[in-house]
């Protein structure tokens, strides 16, 4: 039998329990008497135990006890309130037009406080600084440096340009642009954003132009204000929205006639200097494929299936300025976006066109580009538009239209919209970043359609009410 101690009165009981010592004891928690028992090999480590849970119930106790009433700060002081068995003291504070909210939280008043007065003493050190900033650096200074040290590592050479081309055409040396940055509020941008002209014309800028300023200056405030987004005063400022008269404008297209009769020219046998056009049916499927001019240029071989007829657009071509020499460009292949990135079947006139195509070309390596001049390279974009403008002189296309390259992909896009296939899946055969954009660029052509409908479904109708 174990010789177990005893401990002096109300201090708790020793015995013997299946075995193992137990060792019993009654507490008081928050003035509520409670038995609390432990059972082990040894009385050293029923004493932990013990020890332990005793202290399981005291840290409970000081949960559940109701906590001590926080002092009221005069208005305008802040307040304190209770967050996770912590104080929290949170207060409102203003510098110039710069409003911000600081919390602290510590275990005591005096703790909370130490800590305020800190964070208050930081937040008007950098209010100042971020002030006499503001003051002597104006808004084109500083978007010119972000654009320069951020924007040029972290967009394609492409998307560079245009950020810069928008910056030098609508920020800089524009009143907007010469104020001090800390002086740019919503209204202002948003009186820059309606005021702005087309610098060759005169005229409002475009709905796409109106866009890129937008963009940009949402992209550097959004940068500026990263850690104050409450100062961002892009945040209040209207998107641009497309006119009525923007919406209803009729794309510069071909019509189907225009399309088959190029079609056509391009079929013709190619001899040099004699008839026909070397990219002639390049430039067809283009327009039946509808993709863009970059993307062609950028098409290799092995990105057409001829088995199953479906092509995969993954490059994209880009002639972009040469940063080494600033007065040259050059001509580079870059993957494209994820939302241009696809792969669909070819409609049977962009098929019929590339399969005659590369029967012209003889043999070809997968690797090898689609339209080359003979050697596997991408051919410059020039030769194209030279070509293209010839082929609407030789069909006897009227040159006043003013149908673009690019005009060949709105025109193919069209066609398929004019003849019936469902708008989504036109949208991500051309590669559209959201259905949106399609129904936005092809309004007018998707509104005579819905038009032609009714009238055809009228003419068919014998259901009258009279």
């Amino acid at each position: 039998m174990v010789n177990l101690p005893t401990l002096p009165r109300g201090e708790g009981t020793y015995d013997v329990k299946n075995g193992r010592i137990r060792f019993r004891k009654k507490i008081k928690v928050n003035g509520i008497s409670k038995s609390i028992s432990v059972t082990g090999s040894s009385v050293k480590e029923v004493n932990r135990l013990m020890n332990e849970r005793e202290k399981e119930l005291a840290d409970a106790a000081v949960k559940e006890s109701p906590k001590p009433e926080l002092p009221k700060l005069p208005k305008g002081m802040g307040h304190y309130n209770y967050k996770n068995d912590k104080i929290r003291y949170r207060k409102r504070v203003t510098f110039g037009d710069v409003i911000k909210d600081l919390s602290a939280t510590g275990n005591t008043i005096q703790e909370v406080n130490a800590l305020m007065s800190q964070k208050e003493k930081e937040f008007f050190q950098q209010a100042k600084l971020r002030d006499i900033q503001s003051t002597t650096s104006t808004l084109e200074q500083k978007m010119a440096e972000w654009i320069k040290l951020y924007k040029s590592e972290e967009v394609n050479s492409k998307s560079y340009e245009r950020i810069e081309s928008t910056f030098l055409n609508h920020i800089k040396g524009t009143e907007l642009g010469r104020m001090p940055e800390s002086k740019v509020k919503s209204d202002l941008i948003q009186m820059h954003l309606k005021g702005r002209r087309n610098i060759k014309t005169g005229e409002p800028l475009s709905y796409s132009s109106q866009k890129k300023l937008y963009e940009l200056l949402s992209q550097y405030f959004k940068y500026r204000y990263s850690r104050e987004p409450y100062l961002n005063p892009m945040i209040t400022v209207s998107k641009p929205r497309k006119s009525d008269e923007e919406l209803s404008e009729e794309l510069i297209v071909w019509d189907d006639g225009e399309m088959i009769a190029l079609t056509k020219i391009a079929l013709d046998p190619y001899i040099p200097g004699k008839s026909g056009f070397r990219h002639g049916l390049a430039i067809a499927f283009l327009m039946w494929s509808f993709m863009r001019v970059g993307e062609l240029l950028a098409l290799k071989w092995k990105d057409i299936d001829f088995d199953n007829k479906t092509v995969d657009i993954n490059k994209q071509l880009s002639r972009v300025r040469d940063r080494e020499t600033e007065n040259e460009y050059k001509s580079i292949v870059k993957s494209a976006k994820y939302k241009s990135s696809r792969k669909f079947t070819l409609p049977d006139m962009a098929y019929d066109c590339i399969l005659a195509y590369k029967k012209t070309k003889g043999d070809v390596s997968p690797d090898d580009y689609v339209v080359d001049n003979g050697d596997g390279k991408p051919i410059a974009m020039n030769t194209i538009t030279n070509s293209y403008k010839a082929m609407i002189k030789a069909a006897n296309l009227p040159i006043e239209k003013h149908v673009t390259v690019h005009g060949l992909r709105h025109s193919g896009i069209s066609y398929f919209l004019r003849h019936g296939i469902p708008v989504e899946v036109v949208s991500k055969m051309a590669g559209h970043k959201s259905i949106q954009i399609t129904l936005d660029t092809y309004y007018s052509v998707l509104e005579s359609q819905k038009n032609s409908a009714i009238e055809e479904f009228n003419k068919k109708n014998t259901l009258r009410f009279k």
